[in-house]
């Protein structure tokens, strides 16, 4: 009997790139400011290096996609399992590469084998650039690996709703998927009313606050927006900004117009994606993204960003939050674990952007990474492949594979088992006060570039809130 899998290991780090890229796919925001920000999982993806085992007598070379070698060792015959009825199966398995330590994907396909020593997997990484197109060019081909790694949403090559919408994926309606699955972030995973993932994660996407620098400048923030506009005025005359934004970086920018519109959009009318894929309303008619554009504005009057705003970069970011000349900034929640490289003094937690009212605030949190099953599998493959992420889906199973990465579980999070970061966002999440990144379910990736782009120029003077909105329809309607 065959286990299958692959020994290739690829090191790097990138930055939180779920800025770009809808569902919080994972893809580098780009340029080399990148470089300039914190360490760690969250910083800029590198070029990767690949360490792989010389093969003993046992291991054979196998052969190889985009780059990343891979090996098969033949293990030991063994009896039959007695009550296995899955003993012999197999099935293929396509994963990214983990930009930084071990592979919560590896440990996975570790642990089902020990479990079920007489299954096989065939499994194998692809480096993240050339993932996505990868993955679509062996659908098509008509070469599809059973399981593969897939990021929930639309907006780039591996996204999920995009392959289920080409007829590429099994529908998961019924199985043990829908466990992992809150009806938070369904709407990420469901097509037609059939679900076509797996989610194994919840990643939050909220603000990283300097909690050591507000408590030593003895600041509060507040609960709500008008209370921010004040809080603003006061820390601006003291020659420091509530946030830090980086204003050359559309993802950036991006990323904060979005915060700003959770409870002015997303709070009162989850369903508003959904609405204006119907035609029933556009960006420059809703009230809420209105106001978003003019609440905007008005944060830059009241100067709750730091000096050059416009000219802003990630390394800006960086430099800004961990000196404490700016106290928060929109980035995602593991940069909370990566800035203590840069302020080894300092304690860095995850916080909401303060909502029009206390009562509206929204975060943004929804699974990362997820798997789905090849629609072109034979029914055998397809059985093995159901069996493993029913075994995946198990709490406990889930837990010990993303013990390996940090992952916060995909459903049920307890607040006091979070880490001291995200005890600010805990009740949050328990309370279902979340949403997935608007982006998320905006199928033209161009809409979020005309949003990122708009408020470049909205924080310049040189576009109108209604510019911004009108450009984003535009780009829907293209």
């Amino acid at each position: 009997m065959r286990n299958d899998r692959s020994r290739s290991r690829h090191y790097g780090v990138r930055w939180a790139a779920v800025i770009a890229a809808s569902a919080l796919a994972v893809a580098a925001c780009g340029g080399d400011d990148d470089e300039e920000t914190t360490g760690g999982a969250d910083a800029t993806e590198t070029a990767t290096e690949t360490a792989t085992p010389t093969a003993t007598e046992s291991e054979a070379p196998t052969a190889t996609e985009g780059g990343t070698s891979a090996t098969a060792s033949e293990a030991p015959e063994t009896e039959t399992a007695a009550g296995d009825p899955l003993a012999g199966s197999s099935f293929s398995f396509l994963a990214v590469v983990t930009e930084s330590g071990d592979s919560a994907y590896q440990k996975m396909v570790d642990l089902y084998l020990e479990a079920y020593p007489e299954r096989s997997i065939d499994y194998e990484e692809i480096a993240g650039p050339q993932y996505g197109q990868l993955l679509r060019t062996r659908y098509v081909g008509g070469n599809p690996p059973d399981i593969a790694y897939v990021t929930p949403g639309y907006g780039n090559d591996q996204a999920l709703l995009s392959l289920a919408e080409a007829g590429f994926l099994e529908p998961l309606t019924g199985t043990a998927a829908e466990s992992t699955i809150s009806d938070n972030v369904r709407q990420t995973f469901e097509l037609n009313g059939e679900i076509y993932g797996q989610a194994l994660n919840l990643t939050i996407v909220a603000t990283v606050a300097n909690a050591t620098a507000l408590e030593t400048d003895a600041v509060t923030v507040p609960d709500d927006f008008a209370g921010l506009l004040e809080a603003c005025s006061a820390i601006a005359e003291n020659g420091k900004s509530m946030y830090v934004v980086a204003g050359s970086a559309p993802p950036n920018t991006g990323l904060f117009a979005m915060n700003v519109a959770a409870s002015r959009v997303y709070a009162e009318t989850p369903d508003w994606n959904a609405q204006r894929a119907a035609g029933e309303v556009t960006f420059a008619d809703t009230p809420g993204w209105v106001q978003t554009m003019d609440d905007i504005a008005a944060m830059n009057e009241a100067g709750c960003f730091q000096e050059g705003v416009v000219a802003g970069d990630f390394a800006a970011i960086t430099n800004g939050i961990a000196t404490g000349n700016s106290y928060s900034a929109f980035i995602p929640a593991g940069a909370a674990f990566g800035l203590v490289a840069e302020a080894p003094e300092s304690f860095f937690d995850v916080r909401p952007m303060p909502g029009a009212t206390a009562d509206s605030t929204l975060v943004f949190a929804s699974p990362n990474d997820a798997l789905a099953i090849s629609a072109d599998s034979s029914d055998e493959a397809k059985a093995a492949a159901k069996a493993f992420l029913e075994w995946l889906a198990m709490p406990e199973n889930l837990a010990e594979v993303g013990a390996v990465q940090g992952w916060l579980p995909p459903v049920g999070v307890d607040p006091a088992a979070l880490p001291p970061q995200f005890a600010p966002v805990g009740d949050f999440l328990a309370s279902g006060r979340y949403a997935p990144l608007p982006n998320a379910g905006w199928q033209n990736p161009e809409v979020y570039s005309a949003l990122g782009v708009g408020i470049q120029g909205l924080l310049s003077g040189q576009a109108s809130g209604a510019d911004v909105l009108a450009s984003m329809d535009e780009a829907w309607d293209s």
